[in-house]
Order: C-alpha cells, then sequence, then structure tokens
C-alpha cells in the first residue's frame, strides 16, 4: 500500500512539474508582460509582440514590437516632394484588378499585426474569382491540412494566432489548395530565401497554368 501511495504521488508530482513547463499558447496580458520583464533575450520584444498577438492583445503587440527600436527614417525634402506625387487608390480594389493580368500575388505581413491577415482574407474572394487556387503561407507546416479542412494548434507557428487560422480556414472553404514552402534543412539567410523561391517556383512548374497567392512574413518579399 505505501508502495502505491509512493507511486500515486510520484506521478502527481511530474504532472505538476510538466504543467508548469509547458507554455501555455495563450495567455494573459500580465503573464506576457512578466516574462518580457524577466527575459534576457535580445529579441524579447519581438517574441513578447507574438504571445500578445496569439492572444488578441493587439494594441500591446504593436507597442511592444515599437520598443525593438527601429524608429522612423527621416526622409529628404526630395522624397519628401517624390511621395506628395502619389495619388491613393484603395488597396483591395487595385490588387483584385491588378491580379487578373498576373500570375502570382504577393503579400508581405508582420507576424505580430493580426490586421494584415485580415486584409489578405478580404482579398480570398476577389482572387479566387480571377483564377487564383493555390495559396503558400511561410507559417503552414501541415501536409494534410487539405484534407483535413481546418487548422490545428499543430498547423505552424503563426497558425496559432486566430486571424491567421480563419485566413486558411476561410481559404479552404472557398476552394483554395494550401502548401507550405519553408526549407527543412535549418538554413537562414539568402540560403533561405533561395530555398523558399525554388519550392515555390517547383510548384508553379508543375502547374503552368495556375495562379499562385503567396503569404510571407516581414521582408521575404523582397
Amino acid at each position: 500500500m505505501k508502495q502505491l501511495f509512493n507511486f500515486i504521488f510520484i506521478l502527481l508530482f511530474i504532472v505538476k512539474i510538466t504543467a508548469q513547463i509547458n507554455k501555455e499558447t495563450y495567455q494573459f496580458s500580465k503573464d506576457i508582460a512578466n516574462k518580457i520583464d524577466k527575459d534576457t533575450l535580445s529579441w524579447k520584444y519581438q517574441m513578447g509582440a507574438t504571445d500578445y498577438s496569439f492572444s488578441e492583445y493587439y494594441l500591446q503587440a504593436l507597442k511592444t514590437w515599437d520598443k525593438n527600436g527601429s524608429g522612423i527614417r527621416t526622409i529628404t525634402k526630395e522624397d519628401s516632394l517624390y511621395f506628395n506625387s502619389f495619388k491613393k487608390k484603395d488597396a483591395k480594389e487595385y490588387i483584385i484588378n491588378r491580379s487578373k493580368n498576373e500570375k502570382v500575388i504577393i503579400i508581405n505581413e508582420a507576424h505580430h499585426n493580426s490586421r494584415h491577415r485580415v486584409f489578405t482574407t478580404s482579398l480570398l474572394q476577389g482572387l479566387y474569382d480571377n483564377g487564383y487556387r493555390f495559396f503558400g503561407l511561410e507559417a503552414l507546416s501541415d501536409s494534410i491540412i487539405n484534407r483535413r479542412k481546418f487548422p490545428i494548434l499543430e498547423s505552424g507557428y503563426y497558425t496559432k494566432e486566430p486571424q491567421m487560422a480563419n485566413l486558411i480556414q476561410y481559404a479552404i472553404r472557398i476552394g483554395f489548395t494550401l502548401f507550405e514552402y519553408e526549407i527543412s534543412d535549418g538554413s537562414n539567410g539568402k540560403q533561405r530565401e533561395i530555398g523558399q523561391a525554388k519550392n515555390i517556383a517547383k510548384l508553379i512548374k508543375e502547374n503552368p497554368n495556375s495562379k499562385f497567392l503567396i503569404h510571407c512574413g516581414y521582408d521575404h518579399v523582397i
């Protein structure tokens, strides 16, 4: 009986420790703030902004990202006059109309800004109506998502964010075929960019009569 009691005690202790180690996907804002304060990593504000976005603390995500210290660039008088010569156009309307004569549309997002995913979601039906059928996402890592028909927490790192999950769900519902294009060898920098581009190019070559929407993060669009 004593041995059974000891076994149960040890089991409960292990469960408790495991629960403390496992990080919750969706956290309260005060817990995210405490983690940032205690963190010593140089990219703590980037990670903190992402954590805020996962839990739908939109404003905190933007404010935390700004603490990275990138600042606002100053522009010359010539640049200012140049920008003032531009004419405003509705972005959604422009992209939908332009897509009629294009084969590939690439949308760039900031991973901590859920509003970017809301905008891409608003484009999906118009792009589908113009013949786009393949939708590639850097954030996706799920080989059976087109069969399952919906994302799960394990579908990718950024798919945990509700608006990203909604974007994926809506795309599948409309009829898009989703595909992942991230490389699997762990390369970074220029080699990662080349690997991603090659993966996309391979699918385009295999489907020469199709149109493609590509969603990527930060400066990958360059």
